[in-house]
């Protein structure tokens, strides 16, 4: 198994566990871990964020970090992560040999 085979794997299995735990976040939750943190739905959101940032920069070879405002819906932000999922995987699968060296 490659090293692209591996990880593609293993973010897969990941990308299961991270749908099942943005999806209990409740709607319109003010939860902080800690009162200089953000709240859950923004936490949830950066995780999509970088997500989708991640294999830009391993696409492009720069890092770019502007994420979009966060959606005013955890119903939003789950849905955006599944789609964005399904889609990452098609791109690991996609990146070129050099790429991942």
């Amino acid at each position: 198994m490659t090293e692209q085979e591996r990880f593609t794997s293993f973010w897969i299995n990941e990308s299961k566990t991270t749908s099942k735990v943005l999806s209990r976040i409740p709607e319109a939750s003010t939860y902080k871990p800690d009162a200089k943190s953000r709240t859950a739905q923004e936490i949830a959101w950066q995780i999509v964020c970088e997500e989708q940032m991640i294999v830009e920069a391993l696409e492009n070879g720069r890092i770019e970090w502007n994420p979009p405002p966060v959606p005013s819906s955890m119903k939003e932000i789950v849905e955006a992560y599944e789609r964005q999922s399904q889609e990452v995987v098609r791109r690991w699968e996609a990146l070129p040999a050099e790429k991942w060296n």
